[in-house]
């Protein structure tokens, strides 16, 4: 439960340092998405196709805030 709460205000303070907008609806999905790119660097199997998959949603999704 810390570890998540952790998680979720550190994404909020990049994303805030970054200029980056980061809707309320979005935070949730945002913060899984972060830490399972995180988790996914030193794992195999499911957690490393998990970690590609979410760096592709956040890849496209930071495309489209940028753009």
């Amino acid at each position: 439960m810390l570890f998540e709460q952790i998680n979720e205000i550190l994404y909020r303070v990049v994303c805030a340092w970054s200029g980056v907008p980061l809707p309320e609806t979005d935070v949730a999905r945002r913060t899984l998405d972060l830490a399972a790119i995180i988790d996914g660097v030193g794992g195999l199997g499911l957690r490393y196709l998990r970690g590609v998959q979410a760096r592709q949603r956040v890849e496209t999704w930071i495309a489209e805030v940028t753009c």
